[in-house]
């Protein structure tokens, strides 16, 4: 304990974390993944890639149809 900071003990802020699958890695042409995500730590994710926008910290959404190779990114900041 630090007295001179006014007795208060100093935690460290959380770092987020976050967990992005597919429900397949490997798919025909024309069709969808179901992509499920998880994050802790976190007050907010958006996504990149094959996907973006503003996303909640723990979800699940299809892609468009794919007619080819897609990355998908997920990115979760905090504290939550």
């Amino acid at each position: 304990m630090l007295s001179a900071c006014g007795g208060r003990d100093a935690s460290p802020t959380p770092v987020p974390t976050a967990s992005l699958t597919a429900s397949s890695t490997t798919i025909d042409a024309g069709q969808s993944v179901t992509l499920t995500w998880t994050s802790t730590n976190a007050a907010s994710c958006s996504a990149g890639g094959g996907w973006s926008g503003t996303l909640a910290t723990s979800g699940a959404e299809n892609s468009a149809a794919l007619s080819g190779d897609a990355n998908f990114t997920l990115i979760c900041s905090g504290p939550g």
